[in-house]
């Protein structure tokens, strides 16, 4: 009896023992995600050739054909529900082990540009990396693809992260049951809204992920890093280069945080009666840009502008502030790129990113550019090949 005893006390501490020992700061227990990444369905959409990459109009040396696989898989809203989504998997045609880059894409307005899972044109980037020899992993944003009855929540941090998070996981099982080999480099990169979508996702990965996703780099661009200080410039500019991203943030806030002011308090007529019908998806940002006006003052509501850039609507910018993304200390080595003119997402979020990174010990570079007309569009190529370059030496 008193060997049992003894047995069952000496048993009890070694769990004890072992449950400390997992659940020390070294290594954090990671949030249970239940059925969150499984794969619905993953089916071949398209295989591309390099004639038709190259198509796209970049100068690469494309060498790989492409399959793409439509995945879709679970994920939550931002109640927590469980609700579907999707992405593509891009994978090269070749043999040796390869890189993955988890790639998200710019911003896009028409649910069928947004949907890269059914070959929207926010594929193409992805294509292009991709037949360079990298397995591409680029979702659908929530709002897109398998998820498109949903507004997209532009600019809200959570819901990059959630999906991002559970779409990595759903994409690495799919390159796991198809024997895809992989070398072990995994990075991430994104431009403008694909730039904001990484760093919320980089962020999750290092706060709660770290033992499931092992990153390389992080190539970020361009991205509205400072909601507070993007919203500052833009409404006190005396013009807006695009239009379109002012007024995809105010109908993305008001249908999530339950906004109560009506469009006539923010936007002048006939443009507040116009957004319901410029957002339902069918319509593109060029079409959207040419039916608003790129004045700020004839755009919004001299009051909103005053009381905005004064001391008026606390709630909205506690929302923003709630999705700033530069008050945390990344860990994998951060490429920060910005367009040296860049007023559509004004050049200061990467500064502004860059110094807090840098005081907090991050390992982070920041690349002004200064070729070609150094502005929001005219940057992007320079990005990629600068991105493109920068993952070849790791």
């Amino acid at each position: 009896m008193t060997k049992i005893l003894f047995t069952k006390i000496y048993i009890f501490f070694v769990l004890i023992f072992l449950f400390n020992s997992c659940t020390n700061e070294n290594s954090p227990l990671e949030p249970q995600y239940g059925t969150r990444g499984e794969i619905v369905s993953a089916t071949l959409a398209k295989e591309y050739t390099p004639q038709e990459i190259k198509a796209i109009g970049y100068t690469l040396p494309l060498v790989f054909n492409i399959k793409a696989y439509k995945i879709v898989f679970k994920t939550i809203d931002g109640s927590d529900n469980e609700i579907l989504a999707s992405g593509v998997v891009l994978i090269p045609q070749k043999t040796d082990s390869m890189a993955t880059v988890f790639h998200n894409h710019g911003s896009a307005f028409k649910k069928t540009d947004g949907a890269a899972s059914e070959l929207g044109s926010s594929i193409n980037e992805g294509l292009l990396f991709s037949a360079t020899g990298y397995v591409i992993f680029l979702p659908d944003y929530l709002g897109f693809g398998a998820s498109k009855n949903m507004f997209h929540p532009y600019h809200i941090q959570k819901y990059y992260a959630d999906s991002g998070v559970d779409f990595y996981r759903a994409a690495k099982k799919f390159c796991a049951d198809n024997s895809i080999k992989l070398n072990g480099k995994n990075f991430l990169m994104g431009y403008s809204e694909g730039g904001y979508a990484v760093l919320a996702l980089q962020k999750e990965i290092e706060k709660n992920y770290s033992n499931e996703f092992k990153l390389a780099g992080v190539a970020a661009a361009a991205g509205a890093y400072s909601m507070t200080e993007t919203s500052k410039f833009l409404i006190g500019s005396q013009t807006l280069t695009y239009p379109a991203y002012v007024a995809y943030v105010y109908w993305a806030y008001k249908t999530y945080y339950n906004l109560t002011y009506q469009n006539n308090q923010i936007f002048k007529e006939p443009y507040a009666t116009q957004i319901p019908i410029l957002f339902d998806g069918t319509k593109s940002g060029s079409e959207i840009n040419n039916a608003l006006t790129y004045t700020t003052a004839d755009l919004l509501t001299p009051e909103f502008i005053s009381s905005f850039i004064g001391s008026g609507y606390q709630d909205v910018k506690s929302y923003f502030s709630e999705n700033n993304l530069i008050d945390w200390k990344p860990i994998t080595q951060l490429r920060l790129f910005h367009g040296a003119k860049d007023i559509t997402v004004p050049y200061i979020n990467s500064e502004i990113a860059y110094n807090s990174f840098k005081s907090k010990g991050s390992n982070v570079t920041l690349i002004t550019s200064t070729a070609g007309t150094q502005d929001h569009a005219g940057s992007a190529v320079y990005w990629f090949y600068d991105t493109l370059g920068w993952f070849g030496t790791f």
